[in-house]
C-alpha cells in the first residue's frame, strides 16, 4: 500500500485521471489481510476529511487564535450581551 501511494504521488494531474475505479477495486482485491484494517482506516480517513475539512471549515478553525483576541475584550461582551 506504502508503494502504491508513493507511486500514485509522482503521477501527475492527468495520469492520476487516468487510474480508474475499476483498477483501484483489483488493488484492493490484491491486497493482503494484514492491511485491510488499515486501509479501511484511510478510506475513513479520506472521506472524513473531504465532508468535514472543508476549506470554508479550515478557514474558520484557522483564524479562531486571531478573532480571539477581539472576542475576548470587555467591549464585544458589552456589545452582545443581549443577544
Amino acid at each position: 500500500m506504502l508503494i502504491y501511494i508513493i507511486f500514485a504521488i509522482r503521477l501527475n494531474i492527468k495520469d492520476m485521471n487516468a487510474i480508474t475505479r475499476k483498477k483501484l477495486l483489483e488493488k484492493i482485491t490484491d491486497i493482503p489481510d494484514s492491511l485491510i484494517n488499515e486501509l479501511f482506516k484511510y478510506v475513513n480517513y479520506l472521506k472524513f476529511k473531504k465532508e468535514h475539512l472543508s476549506d470554508k471549515n479550515l478557514t474558520a478553525i484557522a483564524s479562531e487564535k486571531a478573532l480571539s483576541k477581539d472576542w475576548l475584550q470587555k467591549e464585544e461582551e458589552e456589545t452582545w450581551k443581549d443577544l
